[in-house]
Order: structure tokens, then sequence, then C-alpha cells
């Protein structure tokens, strides 16, 4: 196990060193963008429809979008015009400045001891491998600048954590944007130099350095994380410009089987089914052509849709369903109908028209139920 030593660098305990979380912020950007990229995803998801869901989720996906874009700014402006740090380490102690003109100054002299702790916050999460100075409840209740309850802030809890007698003053190094072995090495240093006990003892061990992996203990090398990127970053901008095939696969039911029985009655009264029968060629037949009724079996499918086609291809889902009957002049013919996705309009009991889309048989051109049938087989004579 290597220690801390083994992994120092010469620290210069006289120079004040300052930590501030601009850069904190500005690496959230990539989750701003995220955000905003699904949110441009749900407009164009949503885009068209009159309903109340399409509504409301319009509003929602603007809202993250202008919420991501002021986050963006935000950050860019505080990186180009930074506050005062967050933590400042001089010969005379520490600095941590909680909130606006609100500051903690703990002598070095004041500081027990130091702590590697993990510290568990809101929802579970577990800050690991925090640097914490070890101050009386006495000395911190007389510094406190946040007297009230009600102005603490729901971060309080991980930043002074009560113990006994004593308050753990805890330092993130993720919130400052370096690692914890370089916040232990700055604290630690000056806290020997300056307290007056230079060989004064740690009250738990200095932290070992320890990698952990990224996924069941393997972490990727910076090439392997590059080239993961960049495969994510392909993978999004395909599922971007193909949104709307990932929308008629995910909205359109599976009917592969013996699922289409329930639509064959609908089809004998709103479109009919198609058919080829001897010497006729292709007709339209309903219920009272048959003496009997067969199994229903469906098959899902999506095609692109040239007409709806802009920036990004439109696709369209649909499913032919195929029944084998017998006709009322004996013989068994093969049928076929299709079903797709349409838009219905009925009233709510405030008597106003809501719109939604059921599945429902559509209409099928001669040379498309034609070619269909011959699909199953059932082709036209030469």
């Amino acid at each position: 196990m290597n220690d801390t030593s083994a992994n120092s660098k010469e620290v210069d305990a006289t120079a004040t060193r300052a930590f501030g979380i601009e850069k904190y912020l500005f690496k959230k950007i990539p989750w701003a963008l995220g955000f905003m990229a699904l949110a441009i995803l749900v407009l164009f998801l949503a885009r068209g429809g009159d309903s109340s869901d399409d509504s409301e989720a319009r509003v929602v996906a603007l809202f993250i979008i202008f919420a991501s874009l002021a986050y963006i700014g935000f950050a860019f402006h505080r990186r180009n015009s930074p506050r005062k740090p967050m933590l400042e380490l001089s010969p005379s102690g520490i600095l941590f400045r909680i909130a606006k003109n609100k500051e903690l100054r703990i002598p070095w002299s004041e500081i027990h001891g130091l702590e590697l702790i993990d510290i568990r916050g809101a929802k579970g999460h577990i800050f690991r491998d925090v640097t914490a100075a070890l101050v009386s409840r006495e000395f911190f209740d007389a510094n406190n600048p946040v007297k009230s309850w009600w102005g603490r802030g729901p971060g309080w809890d991980v930043h002074f954590v009560p113990r006994d007698e004593m308050v753990q003053v805890a330092f993130h190094h993720d919130l400052l944007t370096v690692t914890a072995d370089e916040l232990w090495q700055e604290i630690e240093t000056r806290w020997r130099v300056f307290s007056g006990s230079p060989s004064a003892p740690l009250l738990a061990t200095p932290r070992v350095v320890r990698e952990r992996g990224w996924i069941f203990g393997w972490k990727p090398t910076p090439p392997q994380q590059r080239a993961g990127t960049a495969m994510l970053a392909a993978a999004a901008v395909a599922m971007i410009y193909f949104w709307q095939y990932l929308h008629a696969w995910i909205t359109f039911p599976d009917f592969n089987g013996d699922t289409g029985t329930y639509y064959l009655s609908q089809a004998f009264d709103q479109t009919g089914v198609y058919a080829r029968l001897p010497g006729k060629g292709l007709v339209v037949l309903r219920r009272s052509d048959f003496s009997g009724i067969g199994v229903t079996r469906c098959r899902s499918d999506i095609e692109r849709d040239a007409a709806r086609s802009g920036l990004t291809p439109a696709y369209t889902a649909f499913a032919i369903c195929s029944t084998e009957m017998p006709h009322v002049s004996g013989i068994a013919v093969r049928t076929i109908f299709k079903l797709a996705g349409r838009t219905f309009t009925s009233k709510d009991w405030q008597d106003k028209p809501v719109e939604y889309r059921a599945i429902s048989p559509v209409e099928m051109s001669v040379e498309e139920a034609n070619a269909r049938l011959c699909e199953l087989g059932v082709c036209a004579d030469a």
C-alpha cells in the first residue's frame, strides 16, 4: 500500500493557496447540454400535436432548454469573472467562505486533528475521501457566521458534521476541482507547520492512494475514454437524426402473433378486407361475403414516409394482418387489411374536444394491396 508521502509533492506552506468553484461549475456544462438535447428531442416528438399532453411536454421542454442555456451562460460568466475563492489556506489559518459575506476563519492552532472521511449526503450519495478538520464545538459555535437554522441551506450537513463535543469541518475536493491527495497535502502541511505541534498525531490514518475502477474495478485509459466519448457522440447524433424511426418503433404495438382477430371486425365495418378471387382479381370483401371466420395474424413493420420527411427522415409504423376464411362461393381465400395509428377527436366531460391516437384499419391502394398479397404468396396471374 502506498502512503501519502510516497505520492506527495513539495508544498510551500508559507504561500497562500486559494480554491474556487468556477471549474466545478464549468465541468457541469456537458450535463446541461445533455438535458438540452433531450428537451429538443421532446420538442420534435411533440411537434404538431394539439393534445394537452403534447402542450405540456412542449412547455416542459422549453423550460429545460432555457434553464440549460441560463446555466451555461452563468458558468461562462463565473469562469470569466470569478468571485472570491471558496477556500483559502494561508499561514494564519483556513478561510472558508460558506456564502456571500459569510466566512468561517479557523486558525491552525484551533484544529485538533485532520481526518479523511466519507460523508453520506442526500438521497444516499456518498462523498468519499473528504478532508475534514476537527475543531471544538465551543470554537465552532462562537465563530459560525450562520447562526439561524433556516439560513444554513440543504448542504450544511455535508460540510459541518457534529461528533460529540467536536465538529468536523469538511472540505470537498470535488467541489474545489482538485484531487483528494492534493487538498490533504496542502492542509496537512500547513497544519503541521503553523499549529505549534509539528509532530501532532493524526486522528485517522492518512489517505491511502487507491484507484477506483468505473466498471467492476476497470478504469479505461485516456485513449479509451476519448474513443468511448466519440462512440457515444456518434450514437447520440444517430438517435437525433433517426428520432422519428425510434418514435414509430416505441409507440406502435407489436402485433406479431395471433393478436389481430380483434381488428378483423373493425376492418369489415370500416375498410373491408382485400382478397383475390378467381376470375375477378383483387376485390374488397365484407362480412357477408364469408361463411366463417379464421384466425387473424398480423406482422408489424416500419417504412419511410418520403412525403413527411424534412430535416430528418420520417417513418410510419403499420401492421399487415392476414386471415384465411371460407368464401360464400365455397373456396378458401386469403384476405388482408392494414392497421396504422390514426388521430381521433372526442369530447371530455366538460364537452371540450380532446385528441387521441388509436390503432385502426386504414385504406390501401390497389397497388399496395396487390404487393402485400403477393408477399404472402397470392400473386396475380401473369
